[in-house]
C-alpha cells in the first residue's frame, strides 16, 4: 500500500506536468486546482494533524513541550515564508532554479509526516497529490518559457517528484525521527498553514471567481471532514 501510494504521489506530479500543454490557456482551471489543493491542505492541518499531535503527548500533557511543538509549528511557517521568497528579484534562470529548489524542501518535509511508523496518512496523502498538481504545471512553464527541451524538463520535474518519497523513506528508516514525530509533525503543519493561508487569501481575483473560490474551499473542507481519520 505503502509502496503503491510512493508510485502515485510520483507518477501524479509528473503527468501534472503535462497540463501546460492541455490547459495553459485556461488558467482558471489551474487555478482552481490550487484552490482545491490549499484548502484541503489546510484542513488536513486543523482536523487531521494537529489533533494527532495532541494526541501524541496526552493524557499528561507538558505545557512546556506544547509551547515547543508550537514554536515548531512557527518554523515551519517561516521556513515556508523563505522558500516562497527566494525566487524573487532574480533572472528568469535563477528564479526556475530557486522554484525548483524551494518546492523540492518544501516537498521533502511534507514527506516526513505522509507515513508514522509504517501507517500512511491518508488524509495528507490526497491532499499533497491535489497540492502537487498546480506546483508541477508552475515548474514545467518555467523549464519551456527557458526554452528547455520537454525532456529536460521532465527530468527536472522528476527531482521534484520523488522528493516527497525521500522525505518519507528516510523519516522511516532513521529510528530517531518516531521519537521525535510529535515535532516534525508541527513543523510540516507550519509549512502546510502557509502554504494553505497563501492560497486561500490571495485576493488578486475577481468577484465572480471569489464566489467560484468559495465554493471550491467549503467542498474541500467538508470532503475533509467527512474522510475517515
Amino acid at each position: 500500500m505503502i509502496i503503491l501510494s510512493y508510485f502515485l504521489l510520483f507518477v501524479t506530479a509528473i503527468i501534472s506536468g503535462y497540463f501546460v500543454i492541455l490547459f495553459r490557456k485556461n488558467e482558471r482551471i489551474i487555478k482552481g486546482i490550487e484552490v482545491f489543493g490549499g484548502a484541503f491542505l489546510l484542513a488536513v492541518c486543523f482536523l487531521d494533524l494537529l489533533p494527532n499531535i495532541y494526541l501524541t503527548i496526552n493524557p499528561n500533557i507538558d505545557a512546556n513541550k506544547a509551547i515547543i511543538i508550537g514554536i515548531f509549528v512557527l518554523a515551519g511557517f517561516f521556513l515556508q515564508l523563505i522558500l516562497e521568497f527566494m525566487p524573487q528579484n532574480k533572472s528568469k534562470k535563477s528564479s526556475a532554479l530557486l522554484l525548483l529548489i524551494g518546492v523540492s524542501i518544501h516537498a521533502f518535509f511534507e514527506g516526513f509526516a505522509l507515513v508514522i511508523n509504517n501507517k500512511l496518512n491518508t488524509l495528507l496523502f490526497f491532499g499533497v497529490i491535489i497540492h502537487n498538481i498546480p506546483i508541477s504545471i508552475i515548474l514545467i512553464n518555467s523549464f519551456l518559457s527557458l526554452k528547455i527541451s520537454k525532456s529536460k524538463s521532465f527530468i527536472l520535474l522528476s527531482l521534484f517528484a520523488i522528493m516527497g518519497i525521500l522525505g518519507s523513506i528516510i523519516n522511516n528508516i532513521i529510528p530517531i525521527f518516531s521519537q521525535y514525530s510529535e515535532y516534525i509533525l508541527a513543523f510540516v503543519v507550519g509549512i502546510l498553514l502557509h502554504v494553505g493561508v497563501s492560497i486561500l487569501f490571495d485576493g488578486k481575483e475577481d468577484k465572480k471567481y471569489n464566489f467560484l473560490r468559495l465554493i471550491i474551499v467549503i467542498s474541500a473542507f467538508i470532503i475533509v471532514a467527512l474522510m475517515p481519520k
